[in-house]
């Protein structure tokens, strides 16, 4: 079950990642930024997963579902609202 879980996981932290790096301006707090919000995201999946936190299979695989369906549209947002100049600092008002 993990492998159903653990992707959707991943995408939401992806994409929190993604927007963080648009508003942060140094690369090492974007490092640190993205460890702090990954590290919990994957503690979830993986309990999860193991079904410490929800014993049912049919749980798991709507929490998986629900998880894939929210990443999935959150990147497809940040993706248009970070630009290729911003992440790189070389935007204008930087």
């Amino acid at each position: 079950m993990i492998l159903w879980v653990l992707p959707g996981f991943l995408i939401i932290g992806l994409s929190l990642v993604l927007r963080m790096s648009g508003r942060v301006r140094s690369t090492a707090a974007a490092q640190q930024a993205s460890g702090l919000i990954t590290l919990p995201l994957i503690g979830i999946a993986c309990a999860q997963a193991s079904g410490a936190l929800y014993g049912s299979i049919g749980t798991t695989i709507v929490i998986g579902a629900i998880t894939r369906t929210i990443g999935l549209l959150s990147t497809a947002r940040g993706m248009g609202a970070v630009k290729r100049q911003r992440l790189l600092g070389v935007a204008d008002g930087i």
